[in-house]
């Protein structure tokens, strides 16, 4: 046995509360769990377990002492949500936590409470949920949208159906969807997976536009399984092989296809006489007016009538789909139009 001697002054220091922030009674100081965000220096966790404590914790969003984002005070500083959360993040100075049907909007710090409750508008997962300066981003199983801090706007309507293979609720919905915020661009871009082949949709927030793209080649064979940002604000994707930087080849650029909704030029059951398709670049273009998917069209003719190259169409219809293809890498179009006449109705 050894003896240690020493001599107490009764000068006394800060106790283990006050210096911590913990009574020292508290036991299990950090829950374990599988969503976490912060706002104002703190940190949130979410879908927990806290074995020997705490019976059922995958409800409860439990809240760090401030500046401290492993400390916990697990009795005091919680919420309990009515709902097991899939997704958590922090928007404008808010917490927000989803279930696949509902959006909770909680105010963090000392007032720890639910603000709001927006109900029918969930989030499939963790990373299917992005936080930009334009808006907070996210999935469900229905509708892609935008929330402002307010309410949550759907803005997935052009692709969300009329499409079997690539709309959103045509998707494999076994594939785990991830939200990647290309600042660049200013795009948000939603995985998914169409058959055996994976895409992404993008977002372009300024033109509120919809445009799809693949990973790894023109059939989209590489499987996203992660991504994440360089402080070049360059994307680099993970496929579980290999990492790749998306969208980011210095002059190699990849062709592409746009295909038009039923165009009816605002008389949806009027026939017209539609004469041609105007482009201000020599590209691939074809049509059909039974709202099926175009087929694969020939480069237009090279010659110019004021100004444009015009593809002959020449039918009466009430709808028209036009489909445009690069004819070659790095081709670009900046505008399209219809040349057509109404046919007088019969009284």
């Amino acid at each position: 046995t050894s003896t240690f001697i020493f001599d107490d002054s009764g000068v006394k220091g800060a106790s283990f509360e006050a210096s911590s922030g913990l009574p020292e009674t508290l036991e299990g100081t950090l829950p374990r769990y599988s969503l976490s965000t912060s706002v104002n220096n703190q940190h949130y966790i979410g879908k927990c377990w806290h074995e020997g404590y705490v019976d059922d914790a995958s409800s409860y969003i439990f809240v760090s002492k401030v500046g401290k984002f492993d400390i916990f005070d697990w009795l005091v500083d919680f919420i309990k949500l009515p709902t097991v959360p899939t997704a958590l993040t922090s928007f404008a100075g808010r917490i927000y936590a989803f279930d696949e049907l509902n959006t909770y909007r909680i105010r963090g710090g000392n007032d720890l409470f639910i603000e709001d409750v927006f109900e029918g508008v969930g989030c499939l997962n963790d990373d299917s949920v992005v936080s930009t300066d334009f808006g907070l981003f996210f999935a469900d199983n229905n509708n892609i949208y935008q929330h402002n801090g307010q309410s949550a706007e759907p803005i997935g309507e052009a692709i969300v159906r009329g499409d079997s293979t690539y709309s959103w609720q045509n998707r494999d919905t076994s594939y785990y969807t991830r939200a990647i915020y290309d600042a660049k661009r200013r795009s948000v871009y939603f995985t998914f997976k169409a058959g055996s082949n994976y895409y992404a949709w993008a977002w372009n927030i300024p033109r509120k536009r919809w445009d799809m793209l693949s990973f790894g080649d023109t059939e989209g064979t590489l499987q996203p399984k992660g991504a994440y940002l360089l402080n070049d604000t360059s994307m680099n994707v993970g496929t579980g092989t290999s990492v790749i930087k998306f969208l980011g080849h210095a002059s190699t650029k990849r062709g592409w296809t746009w295909v038009s909704k039923d165009l009816t030029m605002g008389n949806d059951t009027q026939q017209k006489s539609i004469k041609q398709i105007l482009l201000n670049s020599r590209i691939k273009a074809s049509f059909s007016v039974n709202s099926s998917k175009p087929s694969l069209g020939n480069q237009v003719s090279a010659t110019l009538k004021n100004g444009t190259y015009r593809l002959p169409i020449n039918t009466k219809a009430t709808n028209l789909k036009v489909r445009l293809d690069s004819n070659a890498s790095g081709d670009e179009l900046g505008a399209v139009g219809i040349l057509f006449r109404l046919n007088r109705i019969p009284s």
